[in-house]
């Protein structure tokens, strides 16, 4: 039997604070912004994640309010709804095993899979190195001299002496700089071994921290392991302390006492095991999952088959995810998305409302899409862009707002101003117009470039000029804590009505956009990694190749396109081909080809394996400087 709330119900009480809006205090926009605000990310609605009752509830909200705003219906089949599919985060599956010297590991006692890690069936030979750490600045090495190209590596966890701070004090010495912080993450020692060929690894506990059958010394929960910063989908699995001690004592060593001589020295101590067979065989896989698009249509004069789109993505964390930043400890716990991204929803009904009252002024029809799956890596925009329910051809300009309630002092970035000619004196016309009528000023801060973290990007890097509206990020981005009580509804509701605004100007102008291609590439990750989250530093090289982020198999990144004259244009590489190599090293996914992008240097020449048409192609090309000609 169906859980769904009752469709009547959630109507009616949608109308009863429309009404409680319209006739109470004035009627402000900003009163029905806090209400919407503070219904999207009620506890209810348990997050909005993917796929979710909560989810569900929130579209027919949304597509309740737009039919009190006076919008239409513009989904499939004349509802409300544009349905699609996305792929879930990786799941555990039967039959995972590890097998070491002849004797097989305890999933979940002895050793638990990371998230990260594709499915595999590897069999080799075990390679010992040290912490697996490669520190180019200090010249510490742990895989200097290891043949470790296809072979199966065994690093202890954190760092040489990090055990050393555990009291609580300040530890001193070369290895407890706050760069060598990053060289503990599992996510770098995951990259580390995949940027040195392994073909898979095994990080154990490290005695000193985790003694051998102690309370401390378990593996960690599958959906929280590899959690922070963007990891490679190496063969990764993460093994306690004991485990680790039975694995070396069958070797001949002590695990113990190799960790106190790399600690004691202060240098790498590896080891090579040539008849050390090992087999590892990790079962997991990503369910499909229903979702949709709500799809409102604002409609105009009809002398044009040109649209503009408003969208804002409705979608959330749910209970937390490897999107979340609070680690394990927020697996589990409702993360409401307040600002990320119920004010950008209820931003786009005040845009519903707002152009409902100015109908007669609009020439081109205006679509209203809250998306789904973003937070999935832009799923619903980019779905709408392969299908849209008119020509992309057609489609003028695309607005967007994502995480619009968080302004202080009126603050509001306005990506995009670069991508079409004219836009910069566009939103401060707009802007102005609006102040004169009454409206309160905003800080407005304009950016030529486009960001590639929000759903502008499907329609961006389909040559669709495109406006982001963005209040910036904070404590709570991606946490629980992100709660309606510390939206600012006064300042979203000011800065929906300058995207109202914007769209109404660009529905009615005589002559549409003339879109502006980029000047550089767009950064291919989706949602951002907060800075020292991740190895990757900033992004230093630039090669020009789009993502298309609606691929979801995990063999190889398909291409949207190539920024014109960049490396990869030059090199010949095209819309629909297929990367499957950097440098001989395979690639199943965005994680890896970011892993081994972002780690070279400008100048470096790569060499990139593609799948184009059923056949392979090799081609390479000089990386520029990120922001390069």
């Amino acid at each position: 039997m169906s859980r769904r709330p009752p469709v009547l119900p959630l109507l009616a009480a949608l109308l009863l604070v429309l009404a409680g809006v319209s006739c109470g205090t004035a009627g402000t926009s900003s009163s029905r912004f806090a209400l919407n605000v503070a219904w999207l990310s009620d506890d209810a609605r348990a997050g909005r994640g993917t796929g979710s009752e909560g989810y569900d509830a929130a579209g027919r909200y949304v597509a309740a309010a737009f039919t009190a705003a006076g919008a239409r219906p513009a989904g499939d089949d004349g509802g409300w709804r544009q349905e699609f599919s996305a792929l879930g985060s990786r799941e555990l599956f039967d039959g995972n095993r590890l097998r070491l010297l002849g004797s097989d590991y305890a999933l979940a006692d002895e050793w638990m899979p990371f998230q990260t890690a594709a499915s595999c069936d590897v069999t080799g030979t075990l390679v010992f190195a040290g912490y697996g750490i490669t520190d180019e600045e200090s010249g510490y090495d742990d895989y200097a001299g290891l043949d470790v190209d296809g072979r199966i590596v065994v690093v202890l966890r954190r760092s040489p002496r990090a055990w050393e701070a555990d009291g609580g004090g300040e530890a001193e010495g070369p290895f407890h700089t706050p760069a060598w912080v990053n060289h503990r993450l599992f996510v770098t020692k995951i990259n580390t071994a995949y940027k040195h060929g392994a073909s898979a690894l095994l990080v154990v506990n490290d005695p000193r921290s985790y003694p051998p059958g102690s309370e401390k010394d378990v593996t960690m929960p599958y959906a929280s392991i590899g959690m922070t910063g963007v990891g490679a989908s190496l063969p990764a699995v993460h093994m306690t302390a004991a485990a680790g001690a039975r694995l070396f004592t069958n070797l001949g060593y002590e695990l113990a006492g190799l960790q106190a001589g790399i600690d004691d020295n202060g240098a790498p101590d590896s080891l090579e095991f040539r008849d050390a067979e090992a087999r590892l065989v990790i079962a997991t896989g990503r369910r499909e999952v229903p979702t949709f698009n709500v799809v409102g249509l604002v409609p105009g004069d009809g002398s044009t088959r040109e649209y503009v789109v408003v969208g804002a993505h409705l979608d959330h964390l749910g209970l937390g995810d490897r999107s979340s930043r609070g680690g394990a400890e927020a697996q589990g716990r409702i993360h409401n998305g307040a600002d990320d991204n119920a004010s950008g929803t209820s931003g786009l009904i005040e845009v519903a409302h707002a152009l409902q009252a100015r109908r007669g002024e609009l020439k081109r029809d205006v679509y209203l899409i809250a998306f789904g799956a973003e937070e999935w890596g832009l799923l619903g925009s980019a779905h709408w862009a392969a299908a849209p329910a008119r020509p992309l051809v057609d489609c003028a300009a695309m607005i967007n707002m994502d995480m619009i309630g968080r302004s202080v002092e009126g603050y509001v970035a306005v990506e995009g101003v670069g991508s079409a000619e004219g836009f910069t004196e566009l939103v401060v016309a707009a802007h102005d117009a609006r102040v004169a009528a009454g409206a309160p000023a905003l800080d407005l801060n304009l950016a030529d470039k486009a960001s590639a973290n929000s759903d502008h990007a499907s329609f961006y890097d389909r040559g669709v000029p495109v406006l982001s509206l963005f209040t910036g990020l904070h404590d709570e981005y991606h946490m629980p804590e992100d709660d309606a009580g510390l939206v600012n509804a006064e300042g979203g509701a000011a800065i929906a009505g300058l995207a109202a605004e914007l769209a109404a100007r660009l529905s009615a102008a005589a002559v549409r956009p003339v879109f502006v291609p980029p000047a550089a590439p767009s950064d291919p990750g989706g949602h951002g990694t907060p800075e020292g989250e991740t190895d990757i530093q900033a992004y230093r090289v630039s090669f020009g190749s789009r993502p298309d982020m609606t691929y979801q198999a995990e063999d190889g990144v398909r291409l949207s396109g190539t920024r014109e004259g960049s490396p990869a244009h030059r090199a010949g590489l095209q819309r629909g081909d297929v990367i499957v190599a950097l440098d001989g090293k395979p690639i199943r996914n965005l994680n890896d080809y970011a892993v081994l992008l972002f780690s070279r240097k400008p100048g470096d020449t790569i060499e990139v394996t593609l799948r184009r048409a059923g056949r392979e192609v090799k081609v390479t090309a000089v990386l520029e400087g990120a922001g390069g000609s």
